[in-house]
């Protein structure tokens, strides 16, 4: 299930299980389900039922939505490289190019580090898509790259652990040669030698 897609993926069938006589209200992660077209589904049958429906990460017309700040927290992140390391070369290793939360990182990027003189170009940017395979074949070309990143900051912990782990590997020691920060604060951060620096919401104090 991905988005735009139209698979035949019979885990997909779940969603039509969905007790709405049942039910008080009905929340979609959108972000987990990852099919816009399962997710208009889920909200039209809570709309024949009548039950409410709030959506997170995501925006459906005349659906409540609640969309976390990322794009705040990830300011932090790169503020907290570039202030505190006095980083000059930073690199990013974003997801896909069309995809609406990696472009809004690299928005940030883009004004973070021109704040500390850097001036922004493409060069800067490589995709990993936010997966572990795609994420090995960008980072292959960085150490052919003229001017190797002193940092590699990462759309998300998938990636940086990848990162990590291939620089490891090549005999580049991070963070002291190469600094790499994630995102989202994945458990698995918590286990990679060298840590990885994340950032995550805490939806559980949010909740309170």
């Amino acid at each position: 299930i991905y988005w735009e897609h139209e698979m035949k993926a019979t885990e997909k069938y779940i969603f039509d299980l969905i007790p709405y006589e049942s039910v008080d209200t009905v929340v979609i992660m959108d972000e987990k389900i990852k099919s816009h077209m399962i997710a208009e589904k889920i909200i039209h049958r809570s709309e024949a039922y009548k039950v409410p429906v709030i959506v997170i990460d995501g925006h459906y017309e005349g659906v409540s939505d609640i969309c976390f700040d990322y794009e705040g927290s990830f300011e932090q992140l790169v503020r907290h490289v570039m202030e505190h390391h006095g980083v000059k070369k930073p690199h990013m290793m974003a997801g896909q190019p069309d995809n609406e939360f990696s472009n809004n990182r690299i928005e940030v990027f883009k004004r973070v580090i021109g704040e500390y003189g850097i001036a922004f170009d493409d060069s800067m940017v490589s995709y990993g898509y936010f997966w572990a395979d795609p994420c090995r074949v960008a980072a292959k070309e960085l150490p052919e790259r003229e001017a190797i990143p002193d940092a590699l900051i990462c759309a998300n912990d998938a990636m940086a652990i990848t990162v990590s782990e291939m620089l490891t590997e090549q005999g580049t020691k991070v963070p002291d040669d190469v600094i790499v920060t994630g995102f989202d604060g994945y458990d698995e951060i918590y286990f990679t030698s060298p840590k990885v620096t994340s950032v995550s919401c805490d939806i559980i104090f949010l909740a309170d």
